[in-house]
């Protein structure tokens, strides 16, 4: 694939989304993700964001590296390997779109793909470090693919500046191939 005809794949996706975005309801309250928090908090204008950009740092094992492995910045990654991750991007999240998932779907701008080849297991854990920058929003997608019998520990630092209120709208859609074991932690500093 061309990457003009990849940059035109994901800006149809992401243009899709804006559509879908205004036409969408607010995900129902009765759902157990939603039950504790009010969803229209989220409500915006699509027009009136400014979507921020994360610095991000990647702690991987050289040897990893030399095994295949793959963890690159998402833009990046569409760049040099966009067959691969046109195979797996949007592929879980599409099936339950509602409004935060398609606002997500069309303002990305930052995030991470992971991908650990068949039978490749990583003893060393792998670290990511996201810092926001100054904006008051950012949607990130994370894209963790692990081959048959990989594993992998992956910690996940997002770090934002002190005193500033950030809403990050963060997708990750994770494949395991069977008998793949990810050890997966999050961890917010804000």
């Amino acid at each position: 694939m061309t990457k003009a005809t990849l940059d035109n794949w994901v800006e149809e996706k992401k243009n899709s989304a804006k559509v879908a975005y205004e036409q969408a309801s607010l995900p129902d309250r009765v759902l157990h993700l939603w039950k504790y928090t009010d969803p229209s908090i989220f409500l915006t204008d699509l027009n009136n964001i400014k979507p921020g950009k994360s610095k991000t740092e990647f702690s991987i094992d050289d040897d990893a590296l030399k095994k295949g492995v793959l963890l690159l910045e998402l833009n990046d990654a569409f760049k040099s390997k966009g067959d691969l991750l046109k195979s797996y991007f949007d592929k879980l999240v599409s099936n339950e779109l509602n409004k935060i998932n398609l606002l997500n779907q069309a303002l990305w701008s930052t995030g991470y793909f992971l991908y650990i080849p068949k039978g490749i297991k990583l003893e060393k854990p792998v670290i990511v470090k996201s810092s926001t920058d100054l904006a008051n929003f950012e949607a990130k997608r994370i894209l963790i693919v692990l081959e048959e019998g990989a594993s992998v520990s992956l910690i996940d630092e997002v770090l934002s500046p002190d005193g500033l209120s950030t809403f990050i709208n963060c997708v990750s859609e994770i494949f395991l191939g069977k008998n793949a074991q990810l050890s997966y932690l999050n961890i917010n500093l804000t």
